[in-house]
C-alpha cells in the first residue's frame, strides 16, 4: 500500500502544483511554490540590508554636509578676517601717507627757519653785533627780548606796548 499511497499523494501534488496550489515543509497549504516562498523571504532579507546601507549612507552624507557647511562658515569667518586686515592696512598705509607728509611738511617749515636764522646771523655778522647760539635758550631768550624791545607792537587802542 506504500507504493500507492506515494502514488497519490504524487498525483495529488502535481494536480495541486498545476492549480497554483503547494506543500511546504510543514505539509502546509500554500499558494506560492516553496522555492518561490524562498526566493521571495531571501529578496526580503536583501531589501531591509539594501534599506539599512541606504540609511547608513543618508547618516554619513548628513554628516558630510554638516561638515561642509561648518568648513563653508570657517572660510567666510576667515574671508571677512582677511578683509577686515587688509582695510586696516590701507588705513595704516593712509595714516602713514599723512604723517609723512606732516613730517615733510614740518622740515619745510624748520629749513625755512634754519634759513631765517642763517641769514639773521649773516646780517649780525655784517653789522658787527655778537653771534647769538640759537641752541642756546637763554641766547634764544635774549635775541627775542630783543626784537620785542627794537620792535615795539600797536595795541588796538592805537597805543605803543613794549613787551
Amino acid at each position: 500500500m506504500r507504493n500507492w499511497a506515494g502514488f497519490f499523494a504524487a498525483m495529488a501534488k502535481d494536480i495541486l502544483g498545476e492549480a497554483g496550489l503547494h506543500f511546504d515543509e510543514l505539509n502546509k497549504l500554500r499558494v506560492l511554490d516553496p522555492e518561490v516562498t524562498q526566493q521571495t523571504i531571501e529578496l526580503k532579507e536583501e531589501c531591509k540590508d539594501f534599506v539599512d546601507k541606504i540609511g547608513q549612507f543618508q547618516k554619513i552624507v548628513g554628516g558630510l554636509i554638516e561638515l561642509v557647511d561648518q568648513l563653508a562658515k570657517e572660510a567666510e569667518n576667515e574671508k571677512m578676517k582677511a578683509i577686515g586686515a587688509r582695510n586696516l592696512l590701507k588705513s595704516i598705509a593712509k595714516q602713514r601717507e599723512a604723517q609723512q607728509q606732516q613730517l615733510q611738511a614740518l622740515i619745510a617749515e624748520k629749513k625755512m627757519q634754519l634759513e631765517r636764522l642763517d641769514l639773521s646771523r649773516d646780517l649780525e655778522k655784517a653789522d658787527g653785533m655778537p653771534s647769538i647760539n640759537v641752541k642756546d635758550p637763554v641766547c634764544t631768550q635774549w635775541m627775542l627780548c630783543l626784537a620785542v624791545a627794537t620792535f615795539p607792537s600797536e595795541n588796538k587802542m592805537g597805543t605803543t606796548e613794549v613787551y
